[in-house]
């Protein structure tokens, strides 16, 4: 099978689209961080709430939502359990984080 060379993405493509990505989430997860800071720490929000919440709630889509908590997630800034979301305590950020269940 062949394939087209104008077509194929590179690998510099695929980059340059990460960091596309990338810049778009980071102010998006700036402000579901002051999002949870003002509410107390914690939002009735997860992966399965619904998309019309998601919006009502932060005014982002539900995928733009996912990615970023995704984000605040691996750098270890927030928990993720199936009622909410919940910012980590700042003492727990250099020990290990887990997952809540």
């Amino acid at each position: 099978m062949a394939t087209c060379a104008k077509c194929a993405p590179t690998a510099k493509s695929i980059a340059r689209w990460i960091a596309r990505v990338f810049q778009r989430i980071g102010p998006i997860a700036d402000n579901i961080l002051e999002a949870l800071k003002a509410a107390g720490g914690a939002l009735p929000l997860h992966d399965n709430s619904p998309p019309e919440e998601i919006r009502a709630t932060l005014g982002i889509s539900k995928k733009a939502f996912k990615q970023a908590i995704g984000r605040l997630f691996r750098d270890r800034l927030i928990f993720i359990n199936p009622r909410e979301i919940r910012l980590v305590p700042p003492g727990a950020r250099e020990g290990e984080t887990r997952r809540r269940q």
